[in-house]
């Protein structure tokens, strides 16, 4: 423990980075030989120090801190991840985290009205060092999740996290928030698995409450929503059981769009595109509207103007469009005006130009989505009702010649001709969408990519060439 706090204050950040790096053919051997024998040696360590807790808060903190940080360096070599796993350690974390499983005075209110100032003055950092201990803990069961060998390990934290976050009296920020993270880990590694250990209704019902409760933890169970709906895609049970909770977990989602919080937006809006993806057309149409609605007014604040929070409210907005078609119908024209917003910002700066090509981008995305969504829909009427605003999006962005959406608005024509048909597709097979797209093969910018792109664009236009 001395050397760590000699490492801490020398400026170090980790407990590994003195060494120097292996290198050669004996970097694989060299890396395991030192992560395999340093967490073993770190895992028996710390069985040791909490045998006589609650004495010893400080140094388990600190031993957790190291465990979490050489299972996040080298947790995927399976004997680092073997020797982390030993000593009982994912049960010992769990009861390391519980505020209730080791007695500590200063947990407990005082009883002795009488009790000297000096006592209290020297219980207050024994007091800290348990918060932080319970915090160490939590973060070393993150990296625990991702890593641990046995997986019925991970589905036993999974459960006793759930239990704790049923909690209604949880309070404290970085404690919900730690235990949100907790579980988002277990989800991540377990995917569809989960369900061994506890059911869909639980976890959501849990994170459901945690995006209730406040900024307080907000952001980690917005977190872990995304990645529970990225674990149930592709089981129709799961998905279902998911899409009966839909009610139970949207409200807390829009709330965290409407915020102007810069964190749980684009968080909020990344679970609402997973959801869209993941469960479709099946999202009951009330709710589907209720969060494309919420995800249209959000783009339209001040504080989203030119913000990654716009990138990633596009992204969602498309992934509804292409998965959802349905649900996006009734709302087309509102959409593509929001994408021909995003699509025509001009960068005022030179520290702008990133984003607003980020929401370029986003936008021919969009508008690419539409039309591939609703072409698999079978609602091309839809699209030749607004076929102006596609075809006037697609021939600005050809007649700039620059960005990187050059080859998606070439693509899109394409993609349109294909959706309305036969008999449509004469309202895209005009002398101008030909000009631009001979522009496209004859322009020494495009690559060999663009003008194939460009060759079966014209194709789906205007016939064989």
């Amino acid at each position: 423990l001395r050397v760590f706090e000699s490492l801490e204050e020398s400026g170090v950040d980790s407990m590994y980075s003195p060494l120097p790096p292996p290198s050669g053919k004996a970097a694989a051997a060299s890396t395991t030989l030192f992560g395999a024998s340093s967490t073993r040696s770190l895992a028996r360590s710390l069985a040791s120090v909490c045998a006589a807790l609650p004495d010893t808060p400080r140094a388990a903190s600190r031993l957790c801190q190291a465990l979490a940080g050489l299972l996040d360096e080298f947790g995927a070599d399976e004997h680092v991840a073997a020797a982390a796993a030993g000593e009982a350690m994912p049960a010992l974390l769990l009861r390391l985290s519980d505020r209730d499983s080791y007695h500590c005075a200063t947990d407990e209110e005082d009883e002795d009205e009488d009790e000297e100032e000096e006592d209290e003055e020297e219980s207050k950092p024994k007091a800290e060092a348990v918060k932080e201990l319970r915090c160490s803990a939590m973060i070393a069961l993150i990296a625990m999740a991702k890593h641990a060998p046995a997986e019925e390990d991970v589905r036993h934290v999974a459960q006793v996290i759930v239990s704790r976050l049923r909690d209604a009296d949880v309070e404290d920020g970085v404690q919900l928030a730690l235990l949100c993270g907790v579980l988002k880990s277990c989800v991540e590694r377990l995917g569809q698995d989960l369900a061994e250990a506890v059911s869909v209704d639980d976890v959501v019902e849990v994170l459901a409450r945690c995006t209730r409760r406040g900024k307080a933890g907000e952001q980690e169970a917005l977190m872990a929503v995304g990645a529970l709906a990225r674990s149930v895609e592709g089981s129709l049970e799961l998905e279902r059981q998911l899409c009966d909770k839909v009610p139970a977990i949207l409200p807390g989602l829009l709330a965290a769009l409407q915020d102007a919080d810069a964190a749980c937006g684009p968080v909020a809006a990344e679970a609402l595109g997973v959801l869209a993806r993941t469960l479709g057309a099946r999202l009951p149409p009330q709710h589907c509207a209720d969060a494309l609605r919420a995800l249209l007014a959000a783009t339209a604040t001040p504080a989203a103007a030119r913000s990654p929070l716009r990138v990633r409210l596009l992204s969602a907005l498309a992934d509804f469009a292409l998965a959802a078609p349905a649900g996006v119908a009734p709302l087309l024209r509102e959409y593509l005006d929001t994408l021909q917003q995003a699509a025509a910002l001009q960068p005022q700066s030179e520290s702008e130009a990133e984003i607003v090509q980020q929401l370029h981008e986003a936008a021919c995305e969009g508008f690419t989505n539409v039309v591939q969504g609703f072409h698999q829909a079978q609602l091309s009427a839809e699209l030749l009702a607004h076929c102006d605003a596609f075809v006037a999006y697609a021939t600005d962005v050809l007649r700039d010649g620059s960005g990187g959406e050059y080859e998606g608005a070439v693509e899109l024509l394409g993609y349109l001709a294909q959706a309305l048909g036969e008999q449509n597709k004469v309202s895209l097979a005009t002398t101008e969408v030909r000009a631009l797209l001979d522009g496209v093969l004859q322009g020494s910018k495009a690559t060999s990519e663009t003008a194939a792109t460009a060759r079966w664009t014209k194709e789906q236009i205007f016939g064989p060439c």
